[in-house]
């Protein structure tokens, strides 16, 4: 079975936010995202026939995923304090990176994303 275009242009995505970003959480982030892609190949590549953004679907799923991880607790030390010595705020740059270039692409507002980012940051600050 072969790989749908439009999962072949997110992997190729991927590929180039890894050298961005350079760190454990991203290669978390990626390899969560990528399973995905793969498994869901041509539902995801439908959505996308249909007018989705792929940088916007992925950016999208990027910062889930990363959101997600910092949410969970996993990588805190105790209540609101992420472990400096794990990936943790690795996932809270690429949340904000994320939702920063989501902003500069059109497909958010800059309100909605400063929302966002301040909503993740409470979430922190009440799990551990």
């Amino acid at each position: 079975m072969t790989t749908p275009k439009e999962i072949r242009d997110a992997i190729s995505i991927l590929d180039e936010l890894e050298t961005k970003f350079r760190c454990k959480a991203f290669e978390i982030v990626r390899e969560q995202v990528q399973s995905e892609l793969l498994a869901n190949g041509d539902g995801i590549a439908a959505i996308i026939r249909k007018g989705k953004s792929v940088r916007g679907m992925l950016l999208g799923a990027i910062g889930n995923a990363a959101a997600d991880h910092v949410e969970s607790g996993d990588y805190h030390l105790y209540r609101g304090i992420i472990n400096p010595l794990g990936p943790g705020n690795d996932f809270v740059k690429i949340f904000d990176a994320v939702v920063d270039e989501s902003v500069k692409l059109g497909l958010i507002d800059g309100e909605w994303a400063e929302t966002q980012k301040a909503a993740l940051r409470d979430n922190i600050r009440n799990i551990g």
